[in-house]
């Protein structure tokens, strides 16, 4: 213990500047380097374009299949092909290329739903009253 302070310990002088301190070689290998931690997002930026055309496009589907899904996939398809021209990341290819996979997917089977809606209304099944037996 130092004797200028009463309880204190002194563990030696404080770092500059908030620095880290430095804890030296390891002692199994000395001659061993520091780990270099790789960015793999550094000097990419992220197409927003393409996460949103994918975003879309899934619920694109879901609503298609409900028969109220003709805006999402159709926008999946703009944002997919323009966020596909934009993309400079691999992550960000593969995004625009689901959205505008979905997008298509969407706008077929919407297409598909409204031929069936239309079929079921003029052929008056969507009229007709219910039949009830008794017996």
């Amino acid at each position: 213990m130092d004797e200028n302070n009463n309880n204190q310990v002194n563990y030696g002088p404080e770092p500059v500047n908030n620095a880290a301190p430095n804890y030296g070689p390891d002692p199994v290998n000395p001659n061993q380097q520091p780990p270099v931690y790789n960015n793999p997002g550094a000097g990419s930026e992220k197409n927003g374009m393409c996460t949103a055309s994918m975003i879309c496009g899934i619920i694109g589907i879901v609503l298609s299949c409900c028969g109220c899904g003709w805006l999402l996939p159709i926008v999946a398809i703009v944002l997919g092909a323009i966020g596909k021209g934009k993309a400079t990341n691999p992550d960000d290819l593969k995004h625009a290329k689901v959205g505008l996979i979905c997008g298509i997917v969407g706008v077929v089977i919407s297409i598909i739903m409204t031929i069936i809606s239309v079929i079921y209304y003029i052929s008056g099944a969507a009229n007709s009253t219910p039949t009830y037996y008794y017996y």
